[in-house]
């Protein structure tokens, strides 16, 4: 349970001189794959899928995203040997919204968990399909450990084993109260609360079970959420005793400097505990010679302001709060390793995840297979993105519609005194101007709200029907 000694540190960091000569390549080809990669693709075998989910960790904290602060080795790792999404965008930015869409398949305007306190029109999640169900339908054997902070319980919405659990959205970092198995009564247990469930999945990753039929190992971390405390000392260490401007990464705007934004020190400290978490788990796999037909998703739940616009948490449209880390590692695959700017979404990890099963996803489900994305940069199809908030009752939000491309942004607010915001991200990346009524940008907003309208159209979303006079700009 304590921190990963050197000899494995090398070798899961890939710091050794392999990993420098991967660092060259341009993408997989055949010779650079692994044999039982080259197996499972020549067979078209069903790849295992482990998929871990850190909490309020934004796109901008780890190393592969530019910040030059943070330590995130395996990170860095899985976004060189895979394809690091670098403006992706979570479906719904809140907790168990965002858990429910990636768990059901489906946006929160159709599942129902509109925000943490609000579950109007609820589906019932044990009589749909759900991932891990259509998965354990499929044969597969289906395990999580981490935090739930979701309806109903696991168990009935298709894991068919489940190591230790979290109900509710946070814990201690230390010594937490935790759930074992099929059960909702909480015991206390010793050691770091997300070495616990790392370690849980890492076991199920070197048992028999996971060699004899795939699987999918969902591990689900608490870090960096609050209370991001404590964290083993070697995490802490080295932000210790620098300032805000410092440790600012670089999707933070320099306003925010003049804002108390949080303990910088804390959070970069537990997104390294997510970090580790991840590393203990790639550790496993390579230890069960299984990596080479394991599907590897890192994402987060959502991001987080820490500051930025004046604003702390989540559950607004900004980029802070908006854009989380999504890395994909599928051995086996022709195609690129590297950043990719394509314009994806959480939503997107659910069917992904059933296509690396052969399973095709349900008809209602509007996430998108990323296998074209992973194979080239400029794969159509990955244009824009959508994201959406439902409840006006959750951390005095309000509600809203997204889309977003590489280059612009659309935000479209429910409430008729909020004006709708239009932003030119190539040219002012932090929003600090809103060109709702710029006639430069006029073509620009017509095309987006062409594409926000037809995405409302095709999903049935209800905000079809808000009101479209609004107050302006004013800015």
């Amino acid at each position: 349970m304590g921190e990963l000694n050197r000899r494995d540190f090398m070798r899961v960091t890939g710091a050794g001189a392999g990993a420098l000569a991967l660092a060259g390549l341009a993408g997989w080809s055949r010779a650079e794959e692994g044999p039982a990669a080259v197996a499972a693709a020549a067979a078209g075998q069903r790849m295992n899928v482990l998929l871990v989910l850190s909490d309020d960790q934004r796109w901008d904290m780890l190393g592969a995203a530019g910040n030059k602060v943070i330590h995130t080795p395996h990170l860095d790792r899985l976004a060189q040997e895979g394809v690091h999404f670098q403006e992706c965008v979570t479906a719904i930015s809140l907790c168990i919204p965002s858990r429910a869409s990636l768990l059901t398949g489906l946006p929160a305007n159709k599942h129902g968990f509109y925000g943490n306190a609000q579950l109007r029109k609820a589906l019932p999640f044990d009589q749909i399909p759900t991932l891990a169900g259509t998965l354990k339908n499929a044969g597969y054997h289906t395990v999580m450990a981490g935090k739930w902070h979701s309806l109903p319980v696991p168990w009935t919405m298709g894991f068919t084993d489940v190591r230790s659990w979290l109900p509710k959205g946070s814990t201690v970092y230390l010594d937490p109260e935790l759930c074992e198995g099929q059960s909702t009564d909480k015991k206390p247990r010793k050691g770091y609360t997300n070495e616990l469930f790392a370690e849980d999945i890492a076991a199920f990753l070197k048992s028999k079970e996971a060699a004899e039929r795939p699987f999918f190992a969902y591990l689900a971390l608490t870090a960096p959420h609050g209370p991001s405390a404590p964290n083993r000392a070697h995490l802490v260490k080295p932000y210790l005793g620098r300032t805000d401007k410092e440790l600012a990464p670089p999707g933070l705007p320099q306003d925010a400097m003049e804002i108390k934004a949080g303990d910088w020190p804390e959070y970069y400290s537990a997104a390294c505990t997510a970090d580790e978490g991840l590393g203990r788990a790639l550790m496993a796999l390579d230890d069960a010679k299984l990596a080479d037909n394991t599907v590897v998703i890192f994402l987060s739940d959502n991001g987080y302001m820490m500051g930025s616009r004046g604003l702390h948490g989540k559950v607004v449209p900004y980029e802070e709060s908006i854009r989380v880390p999504l890395l994909v590692r599928w051995p086996g695959r022709r195609g690129f390793t590297g950043p990719s700017t394509a314009q994806v979404s959480s939503l997107d990890v659910s069917a992904t995840i059933l296509a690396a099963a052969g399973v095709r996803p349900p008809a209602d489900w509007p996430g998108r297979d990323l296998r074209p994305a992973l194979q080239d940069r400029a794969a159509p199809g990955f244009e824009v993105s959508f994201a959406e908030y439902c409840d006006n009752d959750t951390e005095g939000r309000a509600q809203f519609r997204m889309a977003r491309t590489r280059t612009h942004k659309l935000i479209r607010w429910e409430r008729q005194d909020l004006a709708d915001e239009f932003y030119n991200l190539a040219q002012d990346p932090h929003e600090t101007k809103n060109l709702i009524d710029s006639p430069e940008e006029a073509k620009a907003l017509a095309e987006l709200t062409r594409q926000l309208e037809a995405n409302m159209e095709r999903t049935g979303d209800y905000a079809r029907g808000w009101p479209r006079e609004k107050k302006p700009a004013g800015r």
